[in-house]
């Protein structure tokens, strides 16, 4: 019974926390009297003998909570595009805003704290929806918005290179504004540049003319122009200076000049001497054109050919008188491939592409002109034979006017 009565006395002492004014007395199952209050307030209604939540509140109240005793209410409603949001002060109080106060609070800044941030994290559903905008602060001139190696948002002045195109509406310029090269690269290797002079290099990194083509080792330098009408054609230029294919070929021209003076040259009919007295070069455009493996070479005296072709060779040899027995046989040859080689055999299979003979009773010129068909790497040089007694071999006179050799391409 005492227990009961403590308990009853308890029960009473919470809610005259809510109670003033008036007071009644009431009897218990028990007999004993009780004095109550009739009415509540401050958020308490009384109703039919019950004591329930609701009404107006007459003082500032305080619900206070813990991580260990939280507040949670259950059956919600779900709210509506124009409700309102609910929030606290400084002060924990709670209050109401309208949506509208949010969005210009983010708009304005006024949310944030100075230097503040705001971690996105990603999923599937949408940040912003609708006519949502982002007022981020104001960058320098010419920047771009983009994403720094840490994920963060920054400006940066380095434009991004859209692929598949810009649809600009005007016409726009890509390159340097500064006295820098524009280098351009697959693969991470750099194939073309233009330097802040202008020129254009492929293949070279430090082009000197206008357009340099370079390949390492004399590779991949080819340069390939639209086809001409036909085969055969040459690109030339025309009387503008434009690039045009026309008919023929380049001609490629060798003129080989003999040392000056008297030279006697040691060679019977089975064993012809090389002449190796032709050490000036005039002119020698298949060396010039197609690199020094081709044309004439001073050091074995011999001509290899640069392409397939007809070629007219000439040769014109001044033979001095050597005072022995007249009527020798005294011959100079332009020998094909047999390189510096003697020839071991008389003029059966012997590969002469042209024989100039005279006596030696005084002195004379004799000249030859022909053409041959021949091929690239073939080789060319000139031979000498005394058929009538190789002990007294065949003397000539060196020199720009009087042994000569000329070798051109048709």
């Amino acid at each position: 019974m005492k227990r009961m009565k403590k308990f009853m006395f308890l029960v009473l002492m919470i809610q005259s926390v809510f109670v003033f004014a008036q007071t009644k007395t009431v009897v218990t199952m028990y007999g004993e009297k009780v004095t109550i209050n009739p009415y509540v307030n401050n958020g308490l209604t009384a109703n039919n003998g019950y004591i329930q939540l609701g009404g107006a509140l007459t003082q500032p109240s305080v619900l206070t909570t813990t991580s260990a005793f939280t507040l949670a209410l259950k059956g919600l409603q779900t709210g509506a595009a124009a409700d309102n949001l609910v929030v606290t002060d400084a002060n924990g109080v709670l209050k109401t805003i309208t949506k509208e106060t949010l969005s210009n609070g983010f708009a304005k800044g006024s949310l944030l704290s100075t230097n503040a941030t705001i971690a996105i994290t990603g999923g599937t559903n949408k940040l912003f929806d609708g006519d949502a905008i982002i007022d981020i602060a104001p960058g320098a001139s010419n920047t771009t918005l983009t994403t720094n190696s840490a994920g963060k948002v920054v400006w940066s002045a380095s434009l991004p290179w859209i692929l598949d195109g810009n649809n600009n509406g005007a016409v726009r310029s890509i390159g340097t504004n500064d006295n820098f090269d524009l280098p351009i690269e697959t693969n991470s290797i750099e194939r073309m540049r233009i330097t802040s002079g202008g020129k254009v290099g492929i293949g070279t990194a430090v082009p000197t003319n206008n357009l340099e083509i370079n390949g390492a080792n004399g590779t991949a330098t080819g340069l390939k122009l639209p086809t001409g009408a036909s085969a055969g054609k040459v690109l030339t230029s025309d009387i503008d200076g434009n690039a045009v294919w026309q008919s023929g070929a380049i001609q490629l021209q060798t003129i080989l000049a003999s040392d000056g003076g008297a030279k006697t040259y040691m060679g019977a009919a089975t064993a012809w001497t090389l002449v190796d007295c032709f050490t000036s070069v005039v002119a020698d455009d298949a060396k010039s054109i197609y690199g020094p493996a081709f044309g004439w070479n001073v050091g074995s005296q011999q001509y290899v050919v640069a392409r397939d072709g007809k070629y007219r060779i000439s040769l014109n040899v001044y033979f001095l008188q050597g005072g022995v027995t007249a009527g020798q046989n005294w011959r100079v040859a332009i020998i094909l491939n047999n390189v510096n080689a003697h020839v071991t055999s008389l003029m059966a299979g012997m590969p002469f592409i042209s024989v100039t003979t005279s006596s030696n009773t005084e002195a004379t010129t004799s000249y030859m002109s022909g053409i041959a068909t021949l091929k690239a790497g073939d080789v060319l040089n000139v031979k000498s034979s005394n058929f009538s007694n190789g002990s007294t071999g065949v003397s000539i006179f060196g020199g720009i006017g009087h042994t000569v050799l000329t070798i051109e391409s048709l």
